[in-house]
């Protein structure tokens, strides 16, 4: 595209980020996003979403934390896809503790719990999550 004279919008970074992200390559990430910021191209709320979803998916909640708030000290405001996506990191480690209270704050911020939060929680439950208690 740059060899023709066109430079790439957020929307084609956000498709190369979510590349990586799918292959686990977050380390490319990196690289893509310092390119944009010599562009002058700030990530939006699915570019963050989606990143967030790559380190939900290694398994790296603590930087998918980070990024989710990063992206609210910018002022932009996630979604019920954004959330959706940092509470299922959470299932998929087990922690429901921590999937519930992102449930607490979609909630705090006028967000609705839709059939795939739901469905996320649900996953989330492992039979040894329920124990007999009396």
């Amino acid at each position: 595209m740059r060899k023709a004279g066109v430079l790439p919008n957020v929307v084609c970074y956000t498709a190369l980020i979510g590349g990586y992200s799918k292959l686990g390559q977050m380390d490319k990430v990196g690289i893509v996003l310092q390119e944009m910021a010599s562009f002058n191209i700030h990530p939006n709320k699915i570019t963050y979403t989606v990143m967030i979803n790559g380190y939900c998916k290694l398994g790296d909640m603590k930087k998918a934390a980070e990024l989710l708030n990063e992206m609210t000290e910018k002022g932009i405001v996630p979604d019920d896809i954004t959330y959706n996506v940092f509470m299922n990191g959470y299932c998929k480690e087990g922690n429901m503790e921590e999937a519930f209270g992102v449930c607490d704050h979609m909630l705090s911020e006028g967000l609705s719990l839709d059939e795939i939060t739901y469905t996320t929680l649900i996953s989330g439950w492992k039979p040894s999550t329920f124990t007999n208690q009396e």
